[in-house]
């Protein structure tokens, strides 16, 4: 569960850039 979470929060960083 955690690593899924890890894993969105990076993706929504590099949308984000």
């Amino acid at each position: 569960m955690i690593n899924g979470i890890k894993n969105l929060t990076k993706i929504i960083r590099q949308s984000k850039t």
